[in-house]
């Protein structure tokens, strides 16, 4: 069974019996979730100081169907963090472009982002996109928390000094 994370996963579906079995199969694999009918009801808990760990949505509701929730949260820098979970679901489809937009996105948002700004770097390099990669390897390696990111600064410092 999976451990139960600090926050719960937010569930933003107005079909009662769909939000239920999310619930249930989130609870059954040991995760807590907090369910709203709506992207008015998601941003009334969001804005009310839920933080979720993760957001699964519906995007076709009333109020506020999911592509107005999606616009609503880019506009807010407190949001940044969704940018870099939306930029590895994305990554793993294979959307590379779609990741690389999500991670500046969440970059752009909140400097600190440093989980965004590795994977932006890395997945740049990998891509062959040298100056990109470079910029944002400089900019994780003299900003990112040592404590932290240790392991990941060496291994931009060490693609830094390559020619």
């Amino acid at each position: 069974m999976a451990q139960a994370l600090c926050t719960p996963i937010l569930i933003v579906e107005d079909n009662a019996d769909t939000r239920d079995v999310l619930q249930r199969m989130l609870h059954i694999s040991g995760y807590d979730a907090v369910t709203v009918a709506d992207g008015v009801d998601a941003l009334a808990y969001l804005r009310g100081g839920g933080r979720p760990t993760a957001i699964v949505m519906d995007f076709a509701m009333p109020r506020m169907d999911g592509f107005a929730l999606r616009r609503a949260l880019s506009a807010d820098p407190n949001w940044a963090s969704a940018y870099t979970g939306l930029g590895v679901a994305e990554r793993k489809l294979n959307n590379f472009d779609g990741a690389i937009k999500s991670w500046k996105r969440a970059v752009e948002l909140d400097p600190r982002e440093f989980d965004a700004m590795y994977n932006l770097a890395t997945e740049l390099a990998s891509a062959g996109r040298t100056a990109e990669a470079r910029a944002y390897a400089e900019q994780f390696v003299g900003t990112a928390p040592p404590a932290r990111y240790g392991d990941d600064i060496r291994r931009l410092r060490a693609y830094l000094a390559k020619p």
